[in-house]
């Protein structure tokens, strides 16, 4: 998993090399160190990339094309590929219309207080970030709340709470 980690700072966000080997070093501390350090210095020096375009693992594949085809596989790889738009919720249920207009016109909302940006937005730039106005939230993530609609004095277990979007 460190290995993972390690390559995907160096492939995907375009951390330097040493940067990643720094960083995914501690995490293997009192284990394979020197392995995960050979392991990702080679993938490293040796130019690793990414392929052209995600795909399936085999045994997913071959299960998938069985049941649905080709053309399911080739549109789930393609999904793979596709960056996700960034989903916003505001705190404030009032100001959720005027904060959506003040992000401009590529900016729409999908459910009362929810905000949608197309894949890339930087959130930091956006007015309201550092008045901590919203918060990213995917939407798939905030459904179950809505459609449960606890009561204002429930108490409710998120078990997948987490800092940080998900």
């Amino acid at each position: 998993m460190v290995l993972r980690l390690a390559l995907a700072q160096a492939l995907i966000l375009n951390t330097p090399a040493h940067a990643a080997v720094a960083t995914a070093l501690p995490l293997v501390e009192g284990g394979p160190r020197r392995l995960v350090h050979a392991v990702l210095g080679r993938l490293l020096r040796e130019g690793a990339r990414l392929p052209d375009h995600p795909t399936l693992p085999d045994s997913w594949a071959t299960r998938w094309t069985a049941i649905w085809g080709e053309p399911v596989v080739a549109a789930a790889e393609r999904a793979l590929a596709a960056a996700p738009p960034l989903d916003l919720i505001c705190r404030d249920p009032a100001a959720a219309d005027d904060l959506r207009a003040a992000m401009g016109d590529e900016a729409i909302s999908l459910l009362p207080t929810h905000i949608r940006l197309p894949a890339g937005t930087r959130v930091e730039v956006l007015p309201g970030f550092a008045e901590g106005r919203f918060w990213v939230q995917d939407i798939a993530a905030a459904l179950p709340a809505r459609l449960l609609a606890p009561a204002k004095s429930a108490r409710v277990l998120d078990m997948a709470a987490a800092p940080g979007g998900k």
